[in-house]
This record gives structure tokens, sequence and C-alpha cells, in this order.
């Protein structure tokens, strides 16, 4: 499948081809006749498909995988098998497969899997490669595209364990992230539809990573030393956005969380004081916190604005998508402000004229 004209985008394969393959497995690599290899193949399939669900007949005598998930998972074990019991060069892996695959939105799966499977001494050498791929084109292409580098980095980055041995790439890629998102235009309307599409990405990728981005403490540094020089909106809103789900739970970290909590509550615009929303609730709440403090109720963005009191109605929509009373919503909602700085049932604003 891999090596059809669609690679791995072409989840396929024909009845004839599959047969030959498996047939020739038993015949070679368990020295069957071929005729009990033949017989042996067609049972293998039948159980594949019927018993263990891995394998679907479309129709018109072509297979596939019942899921996408088998497909890239045999993909990258196929390669770390190669590389690690059959000595395929590093440089070959490289070449054959990150080089001329890594744009390919089909592929990048696969290449995760085999950084967290060739161990961490030749993953960080493959991530590097990926982060010079993001630099050149910094200033001219990376904004005005899909990412797709510095994204696939990050990713493939989250994939590595022990996470000290690549900490100074994940340091690196902060950096990188930095300079890349200081080219976008200070005022948000002058952001391209291509460009917010590359700051989305950058932002999902940077969540759905989290804790598993070695080096993270870097970015608490950067974001403390970046956001008193961010006199625009939307890049301060990024920053934080950036920084919620990827600082939770830093060791020694006294810095963020207050960081968060001022902007949430102070900042003048309400973007930013939603962003910081994001974050917090991204890094110190629950899912069903998030649900909650979600404009939509889905925990995803946009997140309400701080300053402002959370309606009844709001809260009302909240306990019927939670399977929960209006008095456990209020309760949990008044059970955050110890986290968060404020009571969000208040807001931001009348919960600090009360303190004062």
């Amino acid at each position: 499948m891999q090596s059809a004209p669609r690679g791995l985008a072409g989840n396929f394969i024909h009845a004839e081809r599959l047969e030959d393959e498996v047939t020739c497995f038993f015949a070679a690599r368990m020295e069957k006749p071929p005729g009990e290899a033949r017989e042996i193949d067609a049972r293998m399939i039948e159980q594949l498909r019927v018993r263990n669900y891995v394998l679907c007949l479309y129709g018109g005598g072509v297979y596939g995988f019942v899921h996408r998930t088998f497909l890239e998972f045999f993909c990258a074990a196929h390669w770390v098998q190669r590389f690690e019991k059959e000595g395929l060069p590093f440089e070959d892996l490289k070449r054959d497969l990150f080089e001329k695959h890594w744009q390919d939105p089909a592929c990048q799966e696969v290449l995760r899997l085999v950084c967290g499977g060739i161990g961490a001494v030749h993953a960080k050498k493959l991530i590097r490669y990926l982060g010079f791929q993001a630099e050149p084109a910094g200033p001219l292409v990376i904004l005005r595209k899909r990412p797709t580098a510095l994204c696939l980095a990050i990713q493939c980055l989250g994939e590595v364990r022990p996470q000290d041995v690549v900490e100074e790439e994940g340091r690196d890629l902060i950096d990188l992230t930095a300079r890349l998102l200081s080219l976008l235009p200070k005022d948000a309307w002058k952001l391209s539809e291509d460009q917010r599409t590359a700051v989305v990405e950058i932002e999902n990728v940077a969540r759905s990573t989290g804790s598993r981005w070695a080096g993270r403490r870097r970015l608490a540094e950067t974001l403390r030393t970046r956001l008193a020089g961010l006199g625009a909106g939307h890049a301060k809103a990024c920053w934080l956005r950036l920084a919620g789900g990827v600082l939770a739970g830093l060791p020694n970290d006294a810095g963020t969380l207050p960081l968060l909590r001022e902007r949430a509550e102070k900042d003048e615009n309400s973007a930013v004081r939603s962003a910081a929303l994001q974050a917090l609730a991204a890094g110190w709440l629950d899912y069903a916190d998030r649900v909650v403090l979600s404009k939509d109720l889905d925990g995803v963005p946009p997140f309400l604005d701080p300053i402002v009191p959370i309606s009844s109605e709001h809260v009302s929509h909240a306990a019927r998508r939670l399977g929960r009373s209006v008095e456990q919503v209020r309760d949990r909602l008044a059970a955050l402000a110890p986290t968060l700085g404020w009571n969000p049932l208040a807001g931001a604003a009348r919960s600090r004229a009360r303190a004062t």
C-alpha cells in the first residue's frame, strides 16, 4: 500500500496482490511449500477480515484496513524494523522517508511513529532536519502556507523518550516558533487567511503536545519576556494560547499562573482576556470546566470573556450539556475561584471590585 501510486493516502490493495504478498511471506519466511503457503494465505486473510476485524473487503476484489491507524502503524513498524534489524543506514532512512514525505499530510503520522521507535539519538537528528526546513522559509513562505515542517518537528519531539535527550531541540523549536510568530503583522486585521491558518495550526500542535514538549521551560521564559513588548492584541492572544497546555504542571514555575491570571483580569483587549482564560483552562482545569468556560460549550475556543459574569442561561445550557444540575455547575464554578483568581459567576471585574 505504501508503494502504491497514492501512497498512504490510498488505504487499499487488490486481492491478488494481497494474496501474493501473504503467500510469499509464508513461503520465504516460514519455509512453507507453495501449495501449503497458498492455503494458509487464504485462511489468514479470512481470519484478519472475519475474526480480527483488521482487514475490510470493500468490494470488487479490493481490501483495506478497517482504520488507517493500522496502515500507519504497520508502515512505521516496517521502517523501524528495517533500520534496527536489517541494517538500513540512517542516511537512507532520512532520505527515503523523511526528505521525500515530510510535506505529505498522509505520511506525517508515520514519521511521528518512526521518530518514537528508532531511539532518541537518531530522532533528534530528524527533528533538527525538520526544524531546518522551517527556518530558511521564515520571512517569505512559512506564514503564507501551512507550517508543515515546524508543526511536524514539534509532533515528532513529543514522541521521543526520554525527553531530556531532546531538550536542546525542544528549546530550539520554541525559539523558532517565536521567530516565526514575530513575523506576523502588528494589527490583527492585516493577517491573511493563510497566516491565520498557520497560527491556528501551530497553536493546535502546541496544545496537543503539551507537557511532552521537551525543554518547555524556555516557553515560560519567552512568554514573560515577550508579553511586555507586544502591543497588538492578537499577538498577545496567540502567545497565551500557546502557553496554556504546554506549561501546565511545569515544576518550580511560579510565574506563569499569576501572569495568565493578570492578563485574564486586566488586559484591555477582550481577545487577550479570552485567550488567557483558555490558557488557564487548558493547563489547570479539567474537561468539564473547559466545557462550561467555552462560549459554545464544547471545551474549545472561543472562550468566555473573564470580566463578564457568566449568565444564568449559559449555566443552564452547560448543565444540560454535562448532565448535571444547575446547582452543581454553579458550585463548581464558584470552586474555581482559588485557581483562576476570581469567581467566574461574578466576573473578574466585579470580583476584583468586591475584593477592594
